[in-house]
């Protein structure tokens, strides 16, 4: 394995720590992208389904927004939505997120 590693190191006439750092630094920037764009996709989703309560209810409770600030998964989010759609009232809604 050594000797794998000197003939690329050779070959690469001492190069090889700046391709591994590239390397590195590629997948670094990769995660955070994707980190980043999750992040933006969970704090859209959140606040679709409150200003889907506000446009259907006027007013949305403190402690219902903060429920909702809670969840870390879009999934969950997109699902409280759905059920969002069927609810009558605000208490419905409590119902629903409180079984979440």
């Amino acid at each position: 394995m050594f000797r794998n590693a000197k003939a690329v190191f050779e070959e690469k006439e001492g190069d090889i720590m700046p391709t591994l750092a590239e390397q590195w630094i590629k997948q670094g920037i990769q995660r955070g992208l994707q980190q980043g764009v999750q992040q933006g996709t969970l704090r859209g989703t959140r606040a679709m389904v409150v200003e889907a309560l506000r446009t259907k209810f006027n007013a949305v409770p403190t402690k219902v927004v903060k429920q909702i600030e809670k969840i870390d998964d879009t999934d969950v989010l997109t699902h409280l939505l759905r059920k969002f759609l069927h609810v009558r009232d605000m208490e419905e809604f409590k119902a629903a997120l409180a079984q979440i």
